[in-house]
């Protein structure tokens, strides 16, 4: 028996949400901040590797996916379908632009542009599950989470029923107190 591929891209078309995406984003950047938190917090570790050596390719992988998410999030909200989000692939800077020419109001500074150009020098060729060697440069996590903490808030602010379920959430506390911060 054959299954055509037609009626389920339609069915994942119906069924994919700017909200679903956004509470995806949201969930990632929970378990990137829990995980940067526990570290920071474990006084068996030394303050360099509190600071920069542990946990970091899986931190800001989990970082760049509530970025990509959330930018997704608003593209679908703006009227993308699957196809056209599937075609930024996991470039995030491409999805931003994108996401501003589609009207997503933010206030984006250098700093913020800054950390997510470089996750993205290894997030989109997918180098944090992917492992290629050599020297890299990463982003620090408290600038780069202030900056998607930032991302989320704004996408939040603009995905009807979403700034509720945001804000309703454990997930939107953490994201607030980071911004605060």
């Amino acid at each position: 028996m054959s299954v055509t591929k037609a009626p389920i891209e339609a069915d994942n078309e119906a069924r994919t949400t700017s909200l679903g995406l956004f509470g995806s984003a949201c969930e990632y950047f929970a378990v990137a901040v829990a995980v940067a938190v526990a570290v920071a917090a474990n006084d068996k570790l030394g303050a360099d590797q509190r600071r920069f050596g542990i946990a970091l390719m899986p931190v800001n992988f989990l970082i760049g996916q509530a970025v990509e998410l959330a930018l997704k999030a608003y593209l679908r909200e703006a009227g993308a379908t699957l196809k056209d989000m599937r075609s930024l692939g996991h470039d995030l800077e491409l999805s931003f632009r994108e996401a501003i020419s589609k009207g997503l109001v933010i206030s984006w500074d250098a700093t913020d542009q800054t950390m997510v150009s470089l996750l993205n020098q290894q997030y989109r060729p997918r180098e944090f599950q992917y492992i290629k060697t050599g020297s890299k440069v990463f982003p620090e996590i408290e600038p780069l989470s202030k900056t998607t903490a930032k991302l989320l808030k704004a996408v939040g602010d603009q995905v009807p029923d979403a700034k509720g379920f945001f804000l309703g959430q454990r997930v939107g506390r953490a994201v607030l107190d980071v911004l605060q911060r």
